[in-house]
């Protein structure tokens, strides 16, 4: 599990990477000490990132996610990352 803690709550993954494509999967929110579960149905999500890529590209249509949303993620990724190397809590 992960769980990543922001200035006006929390978000817990509760398989935050490679969830398994034939079971859902659930991620809890906090926020103002109110706990929301929210489950997601089993599904392949390589293959619909890449359907919903190739529908944009074949349509002319923005990607679904832009360039500087995946840039943010990476920089999100690396700072868990760096967190959990050095124990500690990090800021963005």
């Amino acid at each position: 599990q992960v769980q990543i803690f922001g200035t006006e709550g929390s978000i817990k993954f509760e398989i935050p990477f490679n969830p398994p494509q034939d079971q859902s999967v659930k991620i809890w929110l906090v926020k103002e000490e109110v706990k929301k579960e929210i489950e997601f149905e089993k599904c392949d999500q390589y293959s619909c990132q890449a359907d919903r890529f190739s529908l944009a590209i074949m349509e002319h249509r923005k990607t679904p996610v832009s360039m500087e949303d995946a840039i943010n993620n990476m920089i999100v990724i690396e700072k868990i990352k760096e967190s959990d190397r050095l124990g500690i809590k990090v800021s963005l």
